[in-house]
């Protein structure tokens, strides 16, 4: 008589959506049981957050804050895309620019932004042009750098396409290189939210603007640590849905890219 031979009996895999739910609710619960034991003056609970979120939204303080910080981070960051999209276009393309520019963009990239503010406000004083190149100047360098590298990378093959068919220089340059950059363009503007993010912050807590930073601060001052949280949970959801945008943007790329390859 045969033996019978006894297989392992195939497991479901777990969705990543049932991973990221069971991973948020035990952070959630846990951080609920800790906060309640501490003093309401230097942590708070997530129910007593939701509850500071609430009462800002109704209040509309939290809207106006919102609006005042969303002006200065788009004029900002669409300042920085604009800056490091074309000089890191020029760099790439040019042999001559990019040999004379690196030395700088390798000096300034590393060196700490936040040291040139009292520069800015020198230059700016306090108004929402100040706040603007700050979100600039932390950005520019993440979209510049992959601008740069995507265009010194685009294949010789290309360019002589384009001559020869006789394509001017600015054909060239922005039907030519600027496409077939796009994708490092976009991780560079991936990468760059996120700094652009943190100088708004930087600079409304710094220089006493309007804006999100300046709840922050106040809410710290009084031992607000439930509005101070609700304003926090603000920028994570503002930095998390731009991140996203750009996400769908890339992906949209891709699938161009290929069907054009195919055709």
């Amino acid at each position: 008589m045969t033996g019978t031979v006894l297989r392992p009996r195939a497991r479901g895999r777990v969705p990543a959506w049932a991973i990221r739910t069971i991973a948020w609710v035990t952070m959630l619960v846990v951080w609920q049981l800790v906060a309640a034991r501490i003093d309401p003056r230097f942590f708070t609970t997530p129910i007593a957050m939701m509850k500071a979120f609430v009462e800002l939204v109704q209040s509309g303080e939290l809207h106006e804050a919102l609006l005042n910080s969303a002006r200065s981070l788009f004029a900002g960051f669409a300042l920085a895309v604009l800056i490091g999209v074309s000089i890191g276009l020029l760099m790439g393309r040019y042999r001559l620019v990019g040999a004379a520019l690196d030395p700088y963009v390798n000096a300034l990239f590393p060196t700490p932004r936040i040291a040139f503010i009292p520069l800015v406000v020198l230059w700016f004083g306090l108004e929402l042009q100040a706040k603007v190149i700050v979100v600039c100047l932390m950005s520019v360098f993440p979209v510049l750098i992959n601008t740069y590298v995507g265009a010194r990378d685009v294949s010789k093959s290309l360019d002589e396409v384009g001559r020869s068919l006789c394509a001017t220089e600015r054909t060239i340059l922005l039907r030519i290189f600027l496409p077939a950059t796009l994708p490092h363009i976009l991780a560079g503007v991936r990468l760059g939210l996120g700094q652009a993010v943190g100088g708004m912050v930087v600079a409304e807590i710094l220089l006493a603007f309007g804006g999100l930073g300046s709840l922050i601060t106040a809410y710290a001052r009084s031992f607000r640590p439930d509005y101070l949280f609700a304003t926090i949970l603000v920028l994570v959801l503002l930095g998390v849905g731009l991140t996203f945008l750009v996400q769908f943007a890339e992906r949209r790329l891709s699938r161009v890219n290929i069907e054009v390859r195919d055709q």
